[in-house]
């Protein structure tokens, strides 16, 4: 099966403190998610997200394939509804995972042979993952729902399923650049398609340049992260204009919540 990954709407929101700003997200989240209960079947608004489902992801030569077995849920109502509530974990399924894992096996004599299985940083699954072709390291991106936002944004694994390191966006852009870039009720939009380097030492990541009118067709700039550590390289920094524009662009964001 393909990878899944959200979509994402076009309408900036204000700044806000982190705690009322996650208070915010739920509520809007569970709004949605009752619209969609309630009056139709498929998802429909730009900003809606399908239950993840397992999901296989093959390195560019074929020899590698990762899977991803996310955690059982009940339905998107029961998950935002318990995050509001703040039950823990939100919407399990009953009898079903408890977390998310991840398989990883190689192309020997014509047979998938497993390497390594374990479970994964991810509350209920990433958006979206690569694996080299070796097999050394698989990165995923992103938590399910939440693009942009926690703890797991980039997460580095290694030749046996141990994690490397776990990166925030805040880990990867200053705060400027990232209140800059175009937000929506649940995501940030803040990457491209990421891959890894020639030499394979390295995850790229297309960083959308923030712009003044939010388009979907927005230019990016490589970030790179040292797959052996987890180390960001800071080379977009170079370009003083566009943290230029991500402060002026903040700064107004904020100016305008209050």
């Amino acid at each position: 099966m393909t990878a899944y990954a959200g979509e994402y709407d076009s309408h900036e929101v204000p700044t806000l403190k982190p705690g009322v700003w996650s208070i915010f997200r739920l509520l809007n989240l569970l709004g949605i998610a009752i619209i969609v209960a309630s009056f139709t079947p498929v998802p429909s608004c730009a900003d809606s997200w399908a239950l993840p489902t397992t999901t296989t992801y093959t390195s560019c030569a074929g020899h590698t394939r990762l899977t991803i077995i996310p955690r059982d849920l009940e339905s998107q109502l029961s998950y935002f509804d318990d995050k509001v509530g703040q039950v823990d974990p939100a919407g399990q399924k009953k009898g079903g995972s408890p977390f998310a894992m991840a398989r990883l096996e190689r192309l020997l004599n014509k047979r998938w042979q497993v390497v390594w299985e374990s479970r994964i940083a991810n509350e209920v699954a990433p958006v979206l993952a690569i694996v080299r072709d070796d097999g050394s390291y698989t990165v995923t991106f992103d938590d399910w729902h939440s693009v942009g936002y926690g703890p797991n944004v980039v997460v580095i694994y290694g030749p046996g399923g141990e994690r490397i390191r776990a990166l925030a966006l805040a880990d990867v852009v200053p705060p400027d650049y990232i209140n800059a870039l175009p937000h929506s009720v649940s995501s940030i939009r803040w990457r491209g398609e990421p891959r890894f380097s020639p030499d394979g030492n390295r995850v790229i990541i297309p960083m959308i340049i923030p712009m003044e009118d939010s388009a979907l067709d927005s230019k990016t700039v490589d970030v790179a992260i040292d797959l052996a550590d987890g180390q960001v390289s800071r080379a977009y920094c170079a370009d003083v204009s566009i943290l230029r524009r991500c402060r002026r662009q903040s700064r107004e964001r904020s100016s305008g919540s209050s």
